[in-house]
């Protein structure tokens, strides 16, 4: 379907929506799954969740027909759209498989959820989900969730007010617990949702579900702010892009994840425990906003855990504060110092791992050659034979 069709059914729906009932096609004498009674709309969450229904709509095989009698639409106050030899079954595939590729707005459109499966590619050695894995979900299910709500998809989730005057958000902090992590060819349910924080900040919510089970398995948070891509300075969070965002925000006390209250201290090369040096950022490590994604940063921390460590524990949460953008061919310096919750079982459990029986935490740097800091994290590990 090209561009040029679906701005016109999206004009066609917004037209209609506040005067119409577009019913859809008879088949077998009953009506089929495409009926949409919509009454006046109050916010544009309304519309754009409208408009999601009919573009799972227009991608059936009739799409011409479709839009052409949904163009009229929005000219008469009511009309029936027949369409002959519609193969029910092939339109139900294509909403599922619209929703499956984009997800769905949920609760009045303020939570987007979004169904995923674990695939081959996403899984260690155990045939479990990685951190790296479930970072990249919840990215991508961010974006979606933004884009289904209007904003520009071509300038990375920023709204027209933001578009036109080079603004774009920044993460300054991330945090994620994983309870359990999902297996090989697990359907996971994924919900987010929106909120501010303070007076400049916009924060994101995650649940990762197991869809079969129902048990949460994931819990995660983030932080943004605006910067001007020009100035590379940080922006106000002016009343322009609060009113764009108005449909899209939830009224939140509390995140998913408790604000992490530590402070993370700054690690050196002499207290450093473990130190690797001389990664470098690549062109492919690069995102839309012309610096290095935060998935890499994740694969980055951990390049430098001794390998003991994930032989005898599992990752269970990880927080990251953003300090510095990292460009391309940038070297960088990855440190870590591990830190037990029980001295006395740092000495070691008899299994070989060194770490002993109680949770490892272990604070991370990333920093460049003149010492600079790209970011600080901790991570905490679980000793697997008490998760497992």
């Amino acid at each position: 379907m090209s561009t040029q069709s679906f701005q016109a059914a999206q004009t066609a729906v917004a037209a209609a929506i506040p005067k119409q009932t577009v019913r859809g096609p008879s088949i077998g004498g009953s009506s089929s799954s495409l009926s949409f009674t919509h009454p006046r709309c109050t916010s544009l969450c309304d519309k754009q969740a409208a408009v999601l229904q009919l573009r799972a709509a227009s991608s059936s095989a009739h799409t011409k027909k479709f839009n052409h009698l949904l163009a009229a639409a929005a000219k008469d106050d009511d009309i029936d759209i027949a369409v002959a030899s519609v193969d029910e079954e092939q339109l139900d595939r294509s909403a599922a498989a619209a929703e499956s590729v984009h997800g769905f707005l949920v609760q009045q459109g303020r939570v987007h959820r979004q169904r995923v499966m674990v695939r081959s590619f996403d899984i260690d050695k155990h045939k479990k989900a990685t951190i790296a894995a479930l970072m990249r979900q919840i990215q991508d299910s961010a974006c979606n969730h933004a884009t289904s709500l209007g904003v520009e998809l071509e300038s990375f989730a920023s709204t027209p007010f933001m578009t036109k005057n080079n603004l774009g958000w920044v993460i300054t902090s991330i945090q994620m617990v994983v309870d359990q992590y999902p297996s090989w060819r697990d359907v996971l349910q994924v919900d987010t949702w929106t909120y501010t924080v303070g007076k400049n900040g916009l924060a994101n919510d995650w649940v990762i579900i197991n869809e079969k089970t129902g048990e949460t398995l994931v819990r995660a948070t983030n932080t943004c702010v605006m910067m001007n891509y020009e100035t590379r300075r940080l922006h106000k969070f002016v009343q322009e892009v609060r009113d764009e965002l108005a449909c899209r925000i939830v009224p939140v006390e509390e995140s998913v994840v408790p604000k992490n209250e530590q402070r993370l201290p700054r690690l050196d090369f002499e207290t450093a425990d473990c130190v690797t040096s001389g990664l470098t950022s690549r062109w492919f490590d690069l995102d839309v906003n012309h610096h290095v994604n935060n998935v890499k940063y994740v694969d980055w921390i951990l390049d430098s855990v001794p390998r003991s460590l994930p032989e005898g524990h599992e990752l269970h949460a990880m927080t990251i504060e953003f300090r510095k953008e990292v460009a391309i061919d940038t070297v960088v310096h990855s440190l870590s110092k591990l830190k037990y919750e029980d001295n006395a079982a740092a000495g070691g459990n008899g299994d070989g791992d060194g770490h002993g029986d109680a949770p490892v935490e272990v604070d991370h740097l990333l920093c460049l050659e003149d010492g600079s800091e790209i970011l600080r994290a901790r991570t905490t590990w679980n000793p697997k034979h008490l998760v497992n």
